[in-house]
């Protein structure tokens, strides 16, 4: 195991602590953005190893949500597949009825503490 839970969790809070959200101006973050600043606080890992870590984050979530299973980071929070029910839709030009076939769709539920210091911020 690279990372124990508590320094993920602290690297990923102190990467997310940079920059405040301007309310009027939203503003992003990129993978590449997360990998820069995971790579800055720990200047012992090559950036390549940080993009690595980052790819296989990335992949295990995605492929576990595809699988159906709830993927659950304590005081951050869960993702989860939803499926979603087929249905009629209108095509937005031209308005023609297209048939949209049963599907997932992923769920975020933000956790206690994310959802705490949100609220601070604002």
């Amino acid at each position: 195991m690279l990372w124990d839970n508590k320094i993920l969790e602290k690297t990923l809070n102190n990467c997310f602590n940079k920059e405040k959200i301007n309310r009027k101006k939203e503003k992003k973050m990129t993978r590449s953005d997360i990998i820069k600043m995971i790579y800055q606080k720990k200047g012992n890992l090559l950036i390549r190893d940080v993009e690595k870590i980052v790819d296989i984050l990335t992949e295990k979530i995605s492929s576990s949500l595809a699988d159906g299973h709830r993927i659950e980071l304590r005081g951050f929070g869960v993702f989860a597949p939803k499926k979603l029910a087929p249905k009629m839709a209108s095509n937005p030009k031209g308005g023609a009825k297209i048939n949209l076939p049963e599907r997932l769709s992923v769920k975020f539920k933000a956790g206690k503490l994310l959802s705490e210091k949100i609220n601070k911020k604002i």
